[in-house]
């Protein structure tokens, strides 16, 4: 009885085992499905989205006047920037011609008629130039950098010209193709503008980047208000 007793017992460990890795492997199973899922449900919701802040709200409204654009236009919070943005994007759309001319190999620019967008967003401390570049995600960083570098010397020869630039004025430049920003530079205006004084202080990249640009657009009275309290 002893030996029988035996027997079953031994003959249970092997079963026993493997019920044991049958669980495991529901588990790990059950741990991958969700590990995917959570990565489709992270893409889908964008959650590289940074997070809202004082600002976002009019910025997001200014945003999506480059969104909804259907072809070249210009926009901008107040009549009075309206020209600016329309000096900006002649500029922005020469520039980006420039750079198609300059790289013919490269694939991506819209050498016809392309739909470049901006918007100018003003006060009296600051200008905040935005614009949307099509194909640009398409384009290798270092071309996109050289947009960039463009836009930003744009924005102090525009804000010269037309009389608007001070010292001290406050400027941001934020570059985006039509899916996501790709980079955003922010500084300070100069009126003489070269290679080694460019007035740019920061320069961020990615989608996260237009977080950058947030608090530039919380209006002047608002930051007055929270001085006061």
């Amino acid at each position: 009885a002893a030996a029988a007793c035996a027997r079953r017992q031994s003959s249970a460990r092997p079963g026993a085992l493997l019920r044991g890795l049958g669980g495991m492997m529901t588990a790990l199973s059950l741990a991958l499905w969700l590990g995917i899922g959570w990565l489709v449900w992270a893409f889908a919701h964008d959650i590289g989205e940074p997070a809202p802040g004082p600002g976002s709200k009019e910025f997001e409204a200014a945003n999506r006047y480059l969104i909804e654009a259907r072809r070249s236009s210009i926009f901008a919070n107040v009549p009075k920037a309206l020209e600016l943005a329309d000096a900006f994007n002649k500029s922005a759309k020469e520039s980006y011609l420039a750079l198609a001319r300059q790289n013919p190999g490269v694939s991506g620019f819209e050498t016809n008629n392309p739909a470049i967008v901006s918007f100018c967003e003003w006060h009296q401390d600051r200008v905040i130039f935005l614009v949307l570049v099509p194909g640009l995600q398409q384009l290798p960083a270092n071309l996109r950098s050289r947009f960039g570098d463009d836009a930003w010397r744009a924005s102090s020869l525009v804000l010269t010209d037309l009389k608007v630039g001070f010292t001290g004025l406050r400027v941001a430049v934020g570059v985006r193709s039509a899916g996501k920003y790709d980079q955003v530079l922010v500084g300070r205006y100069i009126r003489d503008f070269e290679a080694t004084n460019t007035g740019l202080k920061s320069r961020a990249g990615g989608p996260r980047s237009k977080a950058k640009l947030y608090p530039l657009f919380v209006p002047l009275e608002q930051l007055e208000s929270w001085k006061d309290e």
